[in-house]
Order: C-alpha cells, then structure tokens, then sequence
C-alpha cells in the first residue's frame, strides 16, 4: 500500500523518501483518524513524586470553551473522525461544567457536518463523583486511571478517593484499566505488584519512569539492565500464572505486534505517530505528543491556523519529521525489529539526547525483551504449555482475526 503523499506534512521535506521509509504514517493508518489529546488544564490536586510537570509549572489557566470549539471547527472536512483524550494535569480540575459545555460543542459540530468525535479521560480518579461519572458515561466517554496500587498513597496521595472511582465502574460491571510507574524498589518486587493489580482485578499498564531532574535528584530511577530483568522475570511468571484474569502491558501490547507481524498505530510507542496524534494545552498551543517537547516544536496556536492541517506545515514539524526519519533510516541498516516498532518514540529519544538517536531506553529495552518474548510463544509445541488462559484465548482471537482479515486491531478490555 502506497502513502498519500499529497497530504499537508509530506509536502516540501528535502531529502525523504517517505515510500521507502514508511516513517510518518502507518501502511495501515486510517488517515481520516486523528487522535488529539487536550490539557484542559495543567492544574492538579496531586503532587506526585516522580511527575515532571514539577520541573516546569502546574499552572491554573483552564482552556475556555471557545478556544476547543475552534480546534473541532477547523478538523471539519480533513478527518471523518476526531478522537479526544482529556489529560492533565488533572482533568477533571475543571469541573462538569466544562464537559456539560464540551458535549454541546461535539453535538452541534456532529450535527452540523458529519464528523465523528469520540472522547476518553485519563485521570487520578480522586475528583470522579458518580454525578460526574454518570454523566460523562451517558456521553460516551471511556475512562482510564493513574495509580500506583499498593505504594499509591506514596507516590500519589488520595488512594481512597481514587479507589472509590474504581467502584463506580465495577458496579457498572466495567473492567478497570491504570496506568502504574514503576519506580526502582518496584523492580525488586515485580511479581508482587502485577498481583496486587491481578487480584482487584484491574488492568495494568507499567510504565517504565519519566526520566526528569526530579526523578534524578530522589534516587527514583533504575538501569536498563535492572528494568530488562524484572520485566522478563515477570513475564515468565505472567505467561504460568493460571490465576490471570487482567490485561497487563506491554506484554499485550507485544503480542498484537507479533500476531500482526509488524507495528501498528493503535500502539503509540511502536508505531510512527507523526500526522496521526497531536496535543493542544489550554492556551491553544499544539505540539506533536502530550509528554514535555520543549517550546521549540510547539506547531503553533490554534487561532492562528486556517485548519488543522496548517501544523504540518509548520517549521517545527518539518524539522522533527526530518530528525525522526534520520533515525528510522539508522533502524532500518541495523536493526531487525524495525518492522516491529518503526524506530519507536521520537520523544524518548528526544530525552535521552536527540531524536536522531536510535538507541535510547525504551528502543534498548524493547531490543532485549520483546525478542525473548516472541521466540518463547512461536516455539512452544502447543498453547496448551501456556497456564495463562487468558493469553491463550487472546492469541487464538488475534491468529484467527489475521487469517480472516489480515488486518488486526488492538483490541483490550
């Protein structure tokens, strides 16, 4: 399959031959799709240990409704379908009226021109009260939580409040998905804190530490060696543990790579994001992904574009496109797994020194885990080695899928 290259952001990038990389859109990328997380707000009412919003300003402009109303307006006709993710900050900080006033802004839009907005939220859950529950429920939205499970009250503060959360979607017989940081005394207990998540039943994503002065300072951080080897000692425990009844990433996220037998875009860090995902704070200001890109790649201010597009047009877009396809061409000489991940996150590498960079943390880790990960499913005799059901099921309904459609999504609970 060819890539559009008539779309805005392949327009007048010396040098790339985007046919050849398949850097910038995915093959099987949805291009009427963009996925657009939104900081209502970079206020919070915690004060996690680890967050590197605390190098910069938590702030407490919240985004006025105009400013969300003119970021739709100027989707209308380039996208069928806008999906939005509430972040933070906390997103919830800004109270049910903003999103009672959020919904009449979509509706009409919805109404008016045919595009398809769908929202999801993730949160601390400690502002989530069941009204606003309710209501956000009724409208669609899906939810997500940050929390550290047993080491919560450390790390976050508020465990109560966002244990009462989880409540409102497990009397909505809901499944609930977290996201958890692992932090360096994690790893020494790695098997203790997936059952913790595994038997309250909660979907987890671990999530190695956002490397920020912070983190450096408190003695928060670990080596990639430390974090290969608790995540491979868990995953052997993982793929036994006859007990599992929850979705633990990366490891899913793995599998639909190996069953679909290359990256794709529904999982951000192994895929190409750019022209698919952006993020817009409360002032306006887009840049390419959520995490702290410094001020140099904002893409510019929504008031200031004729539509959406107009971003990948931008300076800052050609140069981060240029970067991300010098490295991906380093990937594509030297590495094997290229097809697996497309050179992975351009902002991990932007952390670790530069975006040309082709061997930072995650791509490093990515290199160690998920080849052993692979070579342990495709050579066992029979599924019937594999304790975890839930594994078992999950690998019969994606081979099957790939059969049948060759075109698999990622789907979780």
């Amino acid at each position: 399959m060819s890539i559009d290259c008539s779309l805005p952001f392949f327009k007048k990038h010396k040098g790339v031959k985007v046919d050849q990389h398949r850097v910038l859109i995915m093959r099987n990328n949805p291009i009427n799709v963009l996925n657009i997380l939104i900081k209502p707000t970079d206020a919070c009412n915690l004060r996690c240990i680890y967050c590197y919003h605390a190098d910069y300003q938590y702030g407490t402009e919240v985004m006025p409704i105009h400013v969300f109303k003119e970021l739709l307006e100027k989707c209308v006709g380039l996208y069928k379908t806008v999906r939005i993710i509430w972040h933070g900050g906390e997103p919830l900080f800004v109270g049910k009226t903003f999103y009672e006033q959020v919904i009449q802004v979509e509706k009409k839009i919805e109404a008016t021109t045919g595009i398809c907005i769908t929202n999801a939220i993730q949160t601390n859950g400690t502002l989530l009260t069941s009204e606003i529950y309710n209501f956000l429920k009724q409208e669609g939205f899906t939810f997500g939580f940050s929390y550290d499970g047993s080491t919560n009250e450390y790390t976050r503060g508020l465990t109560s409040k966002t244990e009462t959360a989880f409540e409102l979607l497990k009397n909505d017989k809901q499944k609930v998905s977290t996201i958890k940081v692992l932090l360096n005394d994690d790893l020494n207990n790695i098997i203790d804190v997936y059952k913790y998540y595994r038997d309250n039943g909660l979907n987890v994503r671990l999530n190695p530490i956002f490397h920020c002065e912070l983190v450096d300072e408190k003695g928060l951080s670990y080596s990639l060696q430390e974090y290969c080897k608790a995540m491979l000692k868990l995953f052997e425990y993982y793929i036994h543990d006859s007990n599992c009844n929850i979705r633990v990433d990366p490891f899913e996220s793995y599998f639909s790579i190996m069953c679909k037998g290359e990256a794709f875009h529904r999982i951000c860090n192994h895929a190409s994001c750019l022209g698919q995902f952006l993020c817009m704070n409360s002032k306006g200001d887009i840049y390419p992904c959520s995490r702290n890109f410094p001020e140099d790649f904002c893409l510019g201010n929504i008031s200031k574009l004729n539509n959406i597009s107009d971003v990948f047009e931008s300076d800052a877009f050609k140069i981060l496109v240029e970067k991300a396809v010098r490295r991906r061409r380093k990937c594509i000489d030297t590495c094997s797994l290229y097809k697996f991940c497309l050179g992975g996150c351009n902002h991990d590498a932007f952390m670790d020194g530069d975006i040309e960079n082709n061997n930072f943390f995650s791509c490093l880790a990515f290199k160690a885990i998920f080849p052993v990960i692979r070579d342990y499913l495709e050579n066992i005799s029979c599924l019937e080695e594999i304790e975890n059901r839930r594994i078992v099921r999950f690998w019969n309904a994606k081979k099957e899928m790939r059969e049948l459609t060759n075109n698999i999504v990622d789907f979780g609970e």
